[in-house]
Order: C-alpha cells, then sequence, then structure tokens
C-alpha cells in the first residue's frame, strides 16, 4: 500500500512539476531591462470587450488557458514586479512577471505577449541605434576649481520619452543597485539620480596621500531631439585622522558652479 502511495504521488509531483529559472534582471522583447522592483504601467486591454489577452489575476495555468484575465477596470494601473520566472516546459514556455499594484492585487504577466499585444506601457521596441548614438557623448570634468558646468547633448529626431526610457536603461546596465541610485523620477521630463565613485579624489597633506570618495547627484532633464545633464551637487567623503578636525569628519560639499538656461 504505501509503495502504491509513493508511485501515486511520484506520479503527481512529476506531472505538475514546474520547472523554472528565477531571474533578477530581463531583458523583454522591446529591448527593455526589467528588475525586481521595477514599476510596469498598464495600459489597456486589446480584447474587444477591453480584456486582457496577457495578464491574469489567477494563476499561471489561468493566464494559459486564456481564462479570469485582467478586465477594463483595471486599465491605467500601475504595478511593481516581485518575481520574475523563465519557464520552459510542455505546460509553460514563457518569462512571466508575477506583479502586485498598490491595492495589494497580485496578477501574473506574460511580458513578451504584454508587449506585442502593447498591453504595457514602452511597448515599442527600443532602437538600439539611436540609444548607442547618444552615450558617452560628452562628459564632466573635476578641475581645481569646480565641475564642469551641465551639458546639453542633441539627439536630432529622438523624442523626449524615447531619450528617458534610454536613461533609465542604462542606469539600470551600469550600476549594481539602480533602485538606490534613482532619487526621483518625473515622467519624461526628468530624472534624478545619486551615486558614489569610490577613490575618486586624491589629496596630499603633510606628506600623506589621502583616497576620497566622492558622492554626486545629478539632474537629467529631456525636450524632444535634446538632453540636459546637469550636476547639482558634489561631496567628498573626509575620514578621521589626527590631521583632521572632528566637525570635518563625513560627507562635505564641494562647491559646483553651475549656469541656467
Amino acid at each position: 500500500m504505501k509503495k502504491i502511495l509513493f508511485v501515486v504521488l511520484f506520479i503527481i509531483k512529476t506531472t505538475f512539476a514546474q520547472d523554472y529559472e528565477t531571474l533578477n534582471k530581463y531583458i523583454g522583447t522591446n529591448g527593455q531591462s526589467y528588475l525586481l522592483g521595477d514599476v510596469i504601467s498598464i495600459k489597456s486591454g486589446s480584447l474587444e470587450d477591453g480584456k486582457f489577452r496577457s495578464i491574469s489575476y489567477k494563476g499561471l495555468m489561468q493566464l494559459n488557458a486564456n481564462k479570469n484575465m485582467l478586465t477594463s477596470n483595471n486599465s491605467d494601473n500601475t504595478v511593481y514586479i516581485k518575481k520574475i520566472k523563465k519557464y520552459d516546459n510542455e505546460t509553460y514556455k514563457g518569462v512571466y512577471f508575477f506583479v502586485s499594484s498598490k491595492e495589494n492585487k497580485n496578477f501574473i504577466i506574460d511580458i513578451n505577449k504584454a508587449i506585442t499585444n502593447c498591453e504595457i506601457s514602452n511597448c515599442q521596441k527600443i532602437d538600439h541605434e539611436k540609444y548607442s548614438s547618444i552615450k558617452n557623448k560628452k562628459e564632466f570634468k573635476l578641475t581645481s576649481e569646480k565641475l564642469t558646468d551641465y551639458v546639453v547633448v542633441n539627439t536630432l529626431d529622438i523624442e523626449a520619452s524615447d531619450l528617458y526610457n534610454y536613461s533609465i536603461d542604462w542606469i539600470k546596465d551600469n550600476y549594481t543597485n539602480p533602485e538606490k541610485v534613482i532619487k526621483a523620477t518625473f515622467k519624461n521630463k526628468k530624472i534624478r539620480i545619486q551615486g558614489i565613485k569610490t577613490d575618486a579624489l586624491t589629496t596630499k597633506a603633510f606628506g600623506l596621500n589621502d583616497q576620497r570618495n566622492l558622492r554626486y547627484s545629478i539632474e537629467i532633464s529631456f525636450k524632444d531631439g535634446k538632453y540636459k545633464f546637469n550636476p547639482i551637487s558634489l561631496e567628498e567623503y573626509i575620514s578621521y585622522n589626527k590631521y583632521v578636525q572632528s566637525l570635518e569628519v563625513g560627507w562635505n560639499k564641494i562647491l559646483i558652479k553651475t549656469m541656467v538656461i
């Protein structure tokens, strides 16, 4: 009897096994990078009755069978990514985002299907040729007197919304913890970031070299055909030693001279 029970349980477990890979990051078919904790804007359902083809409020089995799909009253909502799972078995194939809304409602998104049917924002494929053309255009330099003034980069026919999305992707690609670096976003208008560069500044006093970390805050603003990179604060971290007054220990501001346009 125990042997039969074991065989039955094994068959059930094997039949319903859901082999998947858990991801921390995924690049959708639109070219956009998605990370755990990212916010996704849900648009409207692509079916005639306003229901969604790619988002379910039940489970994967329901989503796969096109049952219990999200209805039109959930349009224009925002959700954040809790889990990313990639399935590749006989039952499920694809990448699914397990998300939650601000009302604590849980949904499952077949992300690439949602992109194809434009049921989420940023469903247009990123033009990587344009994206690469605006990377590393110019740079800031720190002189003995100041940080160089703001930089305006002309990008010809790239719209502000695309520049905004490209910048978000660039931050995700270049920072270990982008959710901590991004301090504020104003959709398609501005992004404010704060980062730290270790051992970025070397000072010399009393014959000793002192390596200091720099903390910078930058505002990136967007308009059709151009974006502006504007440093808004710069700080150096002074560690304690016998030559430093206790009041100087910690983050200290460095003067930035900026211009206004």
